[in-house]
């Protein structure tokens, strides 16, 4: 079995139905599908990569991304589709911690609507832990989640570190999934005081 069946099937073992939707991307290399399923998550859509897996070797990982979203499920799919291609064919990987600025590049629109710049990668949320790791053979792969976050949001992650930032992040009762939630970082000139 290669990766690309192996976490197709893991989806379907944890979603328990066929994508609603999938969209197909494709930079200089191998193509990177976003799945779409619905009715995981109370007015939310969740969205998997499948593909990422074809750059392995760049990213030193077997990996593949979701995110959830309960606004801008439009938008959604291509922002990271492109987001992940970015950051897949320049190796920076998706590891627990990292951030990829810019999504004001991809959609500008999307950016200011919700008021969000970034994505944040971090392990799986909401999900059972299991979800996170993928089991074949003779290698295991793993799932890594991304959030919107706002350009203030990225800037604490870059000054003080993911640890302090999810900190920050678990005291505000971020909701991972709300799109247009407030900053958990004040965005006003006093925040660099």
């Amino acid at each position: 079995m290669n990766f690309g069946e192996a976490y197709l099937d893991h989806y379907e073992k944890f979603m328990k139905r066929n994508p609603a939707q999938s969209w197909t991307y494709k930079a200089d290399g191998p193509t990177l599908q976003i799945l779409a399923y619905d009715g995981i998550f109370e007015r939310c859509r969740v969205f998997v990569t499948l593909g990422l897996t074809h750059f392995r070797e760049r990213l030193g990982d077997i990996v593949e991304v979701v995110t959830v979203a309960d606004d801008g499920l439009e938008d959604v799919p291509s922002v990271l589709g492109h987001a992940c291609l970015y950051v897949a064919t320049e190796g920076q990987g998706f590891a627990p911690g990292r951030a990829m600025s810019g999504v004001e590049n991809i959609n500008g629109a999307f950016a200011r609507e919700i008021q969000k710049s970034a994505l944040y990668f971090s392990e799986v949320q909401g999900f059972p832990p299991e979800f996170g790791i993928v089991c074949a053979t003779p290698e295991h792969g793993r799932i890594a989640n991304a959030m919107f976050i706002s350009a203030a949001e990225f800037a604490a992650l870059r000054d003080f570190g993911p640890e302090e930032f999810e900190s920050a992040l678990t005291r505000q009762h971020v909701d991972p999934f709300a799109l247009r939630r407030p900053s958990a970082i004040f965005e006003g000139p006093s925040s660099r005081q």
